[in-house]
């Protein structure tokens, strides 16, 4: 009787091995954190060759301020962030300015040593910016 519970119980423990192996936990790898990446913040600009005109990005750790020369200035709030591969992406609120609805605001940003490179999800063109001492 006691050689037939072995054999029995030699024959379940591979069946339960591959149960618990056979479904591994899924992950995901790319979570959402509160506030702005470090390596993002500090004040960058872009100057266009076409036609005189300024544009200043400026990330804190919590918000980012966008001012477009004759535009109105942008400030994305409540603003959290992953990283995906070499990028960045942000996600925000921005609050009510002139001509602009309120509403959520998703950018991706890459980083290369002093340049930013900058994606809208809404179909803007890509921007650099250079780092800026002010």
């Amino acid at each position: 009787m006691e050689m037939k519970k072995f054999a029995v119980g030699i024959a379940v423990v591979p069946f339960i091995g591959i149960g618990l192996l056979s479904n591994p936990q899924q992950s995901n790898a790319a979570t959402w954190h509160r506030g702005t990446p470090r390596i993002l913040r500090g004040n960058y600009a872009r100057k266009q060759s076409a036609y005189p005109q300024f544009e200043t990005l400026k990330f804190y750790s919590n918000k980012v301020v966008y001012q477009g020369q004759g535009n109105p200035q942008l400030i994305m709030q409540n603003v959290k962030y992953k990283k995906v591969r070499n990028a960045y992406i942000l996600h925000g609120f921005v609050k009510v300015a002139i001509g602009i609805r309120p509403g959520r605001v998703t950018w991706k940003f890459y980083h290369y040593s002093h340049k930013l490179a900058s994606k809208s999800f809404d179909g803007h063109a890509t921007w650099y910016y250079k780092n800026v001492k002010a």
